[in-house]
Formats: C-alpha cells, sequence, structure tokens
C-alpha cells in the first residue's frame, strides 16, 4: 500500500499541476503580496508615531527596500532575530555603502505590525532611529520562517 501512494502521490501531483499550472506560482506571490501588506501597514503606523514627533512621513526607496528584504529573509532563513545576515554581513555592510550621510536598521519578530512597531516604539534604541527627523528614506519588510514566525526589517536613510 505505501509502494503505491509513493507512486500515485507524485503522479497526482503532475496532474494537478497540468490542468491548474497557475497553481504552482500562486501560493508564493500571494505570500509576497501579503508580506507587502504588511510591511505598509507597519510603515503606516510608524509615520503615524513620526508624525506625532515632529517629523514627516517616511518614504519607501528600492535603495533600502532591498537590504531590508534581504535581512528580513535572512533572519526568516534562520528562524533566528538579529542584524547579521546569513552571508555574514551586517547592517553597516548592507547600509553603509549606499550613500547616506546617515542609516540605520530595526529589527524585530513579532506576528503582527501593531506588535512590531510597539516594541520599536518603547524601545530606546529603536525609537531614536524611528524617530530621527534626519531620516526621510525608507525600505521595510516582512518574511514569515518555515515555523510561521514574522521577521521584521525597517532600513533609514538620511
Amino acid at each position: 500500500m505505501i509502494t503505491r501512494a509513493r507512486l500515485y502521490v507524485p503522479a497526482l501531483v503532475v496532474v494537478i499541476m497540468a490542468v491548474f499550472p497557475g497553481l504552482a506560482v500562486a501560493f508564493p506571490a500571494a505570500a509576497a503580496a501579503d508580506s507587502r501588506t504588511l510591511a505598509d501597514q507597519a510603515l503606516v503606523l510608524v509615520n503615524q508615531q513620526r508624525v506625532k514627533a515632529g517629523c514627516a512621513n517616511l518614504h519607501t526607496v528600492a535603495q533600502l527596500q532591498r537590504p531590508a528584504g534581504q535581512q528580513s529573509h535572512d533572519q526568516a532563513a534562520q528562524d533566528k532575530l538579529g542584524h547579521r545576515g546569513t552571508d555574514g554581513s551586517t547592517s553597516r555592510d548592507r547600509l553603509g555603502r549606499l550613500g547616506y550621510s546617515q542609516w540605520a536598521e530595526n529589527v524585530a519578530q513579532f506576528p503582527n505590525p501593531q506588535q512590531a512597531v510597539h516594541f520599536w516604539s518603547t524601545s530606546r534604541a529603536h525609537r531614536a532611529s524611528m524617530l530621527n527627523c534626519a531620516f526621510t528614506d525608507t525600505g521595510l519588510a516582512v518574511a514569515r520562517s518555515l515555523s510561521g514566525r514574522l521577521y521584521w526589517t525597517q532600513t533609514f536613510g538620511g
């Protein structure tokens, strides 16, 4: 019985993929869209905090979005919170060469944008980055680990 199942399951997968070719990319695309929506929600919350502090809204730029996404995915791949990438890079390595006179990186591991931003706003060092009015540009990304944890990274430049 197990032998038959081993034969039938791969065949069934092939048939399903032939009948529904878009299925193979639907789930990763949905996950990417979900991550973008969550990151956008977090940015709204960060900008609300900044306006209360007298700072201008941050604007997402690709130059900072790339390292934020890279770091969130690295954290999710390791299922470990931190500023060091899987390639050994630090935030200084990722952000220091982008041409900004000032830069910073905040990371967090929380199940939703509200808790991530709340953590950043109640941590002295993270809050200082988030509410630094000299920062005008940002990248904000979130990635889900295989265990389901969400890893957040926000990069800042000014």
